[in-house]
């Protein structure tokens, strides 16, 4: 809950200085977190994307237990973290989806990913 409230101060700010510059917004993996905010992010003023960064369930903990080994009560986290985000994350892309809203998706464990391309090109497209 901390955290969430944390993030979402941050996303208030950020909007509010991207909307002051003119910019699009677009929101990147992990942005809206639940419902509430996506319902809050649907209907605000503001011109929006979705990024959504996926990779499988096994790679997604590949990489934790890479990035954690060291530490098993933050591995232990990452872990909880992770499948703790899959039934949000289908809710939050379900209302986004269920809004009309545009959602890019990319397969971060594909060979080809290469995360400046992907930004280039979802930022042209």
């Amino acid at each position: 809950k901390h955290t969430a409230d944390e993030a979402w101060g941050m996303y208030v700010d950020g909007c509010e200085r991207a909307r002051q510059a003119g910019k699009i917004l677009i929101f990147a993996d992990g942005q809206p977190r639940d419902t509430k905010q996506c319902i809050d992010v649907i209907n605000s003023p503001y011109d929006k994307r979705f990024l959504h960064l996926w990779a499988p369930t096994e790679v997604r903990e590949a990489r934790a237990h890479a990035r954690d080994k060291g530490d098993p009560e933050k591995l232990a986290l990452s872990l909880k973290r992770l499948h703790g985000d899959i039934p949000s994350l289908y809710e939050v892309l379900s209302r986004l989806q269920a809004a009309h809203q545009r959602i890019d998706t990319f397969d971060t464990s594909a060979p080809e990913f290469d995360l400046d391309r992907t930004f280039q090109h979802f930022l042209h497209s």
